[in-house]
Order: structure tokens, then C-alpha cells, then sequence
């Protein structure tokens, strides 16, 4: 095959040591062909200008450049593809493996609370107002507070009976009181001599007390300083300990009770 114009090859033809272009030989051939006719044009008498022949030139350029863009770009996008498809067979192989694993089986580590009795007879010094237990199951148990609630009828040597409780702005913090009918008041346990005792080691539980009344009941709620641990398959046992102000009378009766276990009651 001949060249189309002089200085331009063949475009179909492979060159030794070159590799075709697909979008190039098109361009190529039809930019040569555009010259060819151009020139047929002008031997015939033809009008046609070369303005024409730049413009049609450039179009072509343009056209070439446009198909080369959106070759690139679903080249591009094929291999996007690719790579997320194989992304998605992998997250599914892993998922497979994942719900084959069977998770083992762990007890969640329970506190079991019992109450025993403490001491039953009410009278004043210092008094075991309330025993309990904490049973460790599962794995160690750790607790950090304990609240009680105390009710009852105490004689404090005045005229009227006196109850614990009373109105909470008439109560302070320092301890649990006593308050009669006409609203007088006197302290029954003063807050200093309340203890929480760990059985187990014989030591006192460092903490603080919160304490509030109502008007037929007093609230004390211990907060230790750190949280005591309970080693696994292991039992605690505690102890309420207080100062009583007061004995009372034959009839008389303290009872002290933890959120949802039996109440421990004093009498005389």
C-alpha cells in the first residue's frame, strides 16, 4: 500500500519496532483522507478553502482525544470493579469463618445476698443491728455500697413514745433520731459508732455514711472507700454495728432491713 501523501505512512501498516495504536490510526487515516480530498478539490476547481481542512483537523483531534479519555476511564473502572468484587469475596470468606467460631460459655459472676440474725435483744450499747452474706458465683463479685432502712418505736425515757424518722429539715446527718408526736426529737444512734464489719477478715470496711429521714422511717446508706472483692466460689459475711442511745421499754422494738432481704428485729 502506497502512502496517502507525501511525509505520511501508512497508518495500517506496522512499523518495525513500533506497536499500533488503535485510536491513533484512525485519527491518522482520516486526517489523511480529509487532505486527499482537499486536494482532488482544488484540481477540479473546486472552492473549498483550507480553512476547512484546519477545522476538520482539529475536530478529528478533538474526537480522538475524547475516545482516548473515555478508553482510559472504563479501563479504570473495570479494574474498580475487579478490585471490589474480590474485596467483597474476601469480607465474605472472613464472615464464613467468623460464625463458624463457637463462643464459649462464661457464668456472669453473681452476688448472692442472705441475711442472718443479728442480735435480737434491744437494749442500749453497741448492737450487731444487722448480719449478712454475700455468696460469690461465677466469678468475683465486687460491691461498694449498702443501704439500710431502720423503723421502730423506741422509749427514750420521756413522756410520749418516740419513733425513728421524722421531718428530714428537722433531722441531721449526724446520726439516726427519734421524733415523738409533738415533733421533739432526740439522736438515738449518733453516725460515729456505725460500723460495716468484714467477718471473713475481722476488719472494719472503710467508708462513709449518708443518712436521711422520713417521717416514719430513717435511711442510712454506707459508701465504702474502695470496692470490696468477693473471690469466686467464695462467702462474706458483714456485719451493721451501732452505739444505742437508748434501751427502750418492755414492747419496744428496732427493726433494721437491707433493700429486698428479711428484716433484722431488736425487742425487749
Amino acid at each position: 500500500m502506497k502512502a496517502l501523501s507525501r511525509g505520511f505512512p501508512d497508518p495500517l501498516v506496522r512499523q518495525p519496532g513500533e506497536s499500533r495504536n488503535p485510536l491513533l490510526t484512525v485519527f491518522v487515516e482520516s486526517l489523511m483522507r480529509l487532505k486527499t480530498k482537499t486536494k482532488i478539490a482544488i484540481l477540479q476547481g473546486g472552492e473549498m478553502k483550507p480553512k476547512y481542512l484546519l477545522t476538520g483537523s482539529v475536530v478529528l483531534l478533538l474526537g480522538a482525544g475524547l475516545l482516548f479519555i473515555l478508553s482510559f476511564m472504563l479501563g479504570s473502572m473495570t479494574k474498580i470493579n475487579e478490585r471490589l468484587y474480590q474485596t467483597q469475596q474476601q469480607i465474605a470468606a472472613l464472615e464464613t469463618q467468623v460464625a463458624m467460631i463457637t463462643p464459649v460459655p462464661r457464668p456472669t459472676p453473681v452476688g448472692v445476698m442472705k441475711a442472718e440474725k443479728g442480735s435480737t435483744l434491744l437494749g442500749a450499747g453497741m448492737k450487731v443491728l444487722y448480719r449478712w452474706t454475700i455468696a460469690a458465683e461465677g466469678g468475683n463479685v465486687g460491691w461498694r455500697l449498702v443501704d439500710f432502712q431502720l423503723t421502730g418505736s423506741i422509749d427514750a425515757g420521756g413522756p410520749m413514745l418516740m419513733w425513728v424518722g421524722g421531718e428530714e429539715t428537722k433531722s441531721a446527718n449526724d446520726g439516726i433520731y427519734l421524733t415523738d408526736a409533738k415533733g421533739n426529737r432526740v439522736k438515738f444512734i449518733d453516725k460515729t459508732s456505725m460500723r460495716i464489719y468484714n467477718l471473713a477478715s475481722n476488719t472494719i470496711v472503710p467508708g462513709e455514711w449518708r443518712i436521711s429521714h422520713s417521717p416514719n422511717s430513717a435511711f442510712a446508706v454506707f459508701v465504702a472507700y474502695n470496692e470490696q472483692m468477693i473471690p469466686e466460689n467464695s462467702i462474706t459475711p458483714y456485719e451493721f454495728r451501732a452505739d444505742l442511745l437508748y434501751g427502750g421499754l418492755p414492747g419496744d422494738a428496732l427493726l433494721v432491713q437491707i433493700s429486698g432481704l428479711p428484716t433484722s428485729t431488736l425487742s425487749r
